[in-house]
């Protein structure tokens, strides 16, 4: 499942970039990941405003929410993307394994940065709270992030090629 980027850039950056990576170049990559691991395609994107569909979701939309909250993820607050996890986490299996690509870095040079306010991994810190069988793993762009206990990847989603990190080295069983 794809869904519709609910997140802003800094004015600076060129819409016309933002467009060819977020839009074009990161679901490519992702559609040959997942066809690499799951054998399976990601479909048409999704509008987050589709994903509340029953009280199962909208409960489990609520947990995440204040889990993101409490470990400092902007991922509720900004982006709303809890609704998206919801919708999600209610089709998984018992002991997902979860690839969570943007962890929040608080590096001003990087275009999708989070305020000194957010915690970088907190959604990873979250996501294991919700679903402690899961097995988690983080990716991002900025290598100097760090969250205990957790895979992090570095990778970079202007450039496809970074992905196959993941695949080489993520959990596959």
């Amino acid at each position: 499942m794809w869904f519709i980027p609910n997140s802003s850039m800094p004015h600076n950056i060129s819409q016309e970039n933002i467009f060819r990576d977020i839009v074009l170049r990161t679901p490519k990559a992702l559609f040959r990941l997942s066809r690499a691991i799951f054998s399976c395609e990601i479909q048409k994107p999704t509008p987050i405003s589709a994903c509340r569909l029953n009280n199962k979701i909208i409960s489990i939309s609520n947990q995440l929410e204040k889990l993101f909250i409490k470990f400092g993820s902007d991922k509720s607050l900004n982006h709303k993307y809890h609704d998206i996890y919801a919708m999600i986490i209610a089709n998984f299996v018992t002991n997902p394994k979860i690839l969570e690509i943007g962890l929040g870095s608080q590096n001003t040079s990087i275009p999708s940065h989070v305020n000194s306010n957010f915690k970088p991994g907190g959604s990873l810190i979250a996501f294991q709270t919700l679903l402690p069988g899961a097995i988690i793993h983080g990716a991002d762009i900025d290598p100097t992030i760090s969250c205990d206990d957790f895979k992090l990847f570095t990778i970079d989603q202007t450039k496809p090629e970074t992905f196959s990190k993941i695949h080489n080295e993520g959990e596959k069983e």
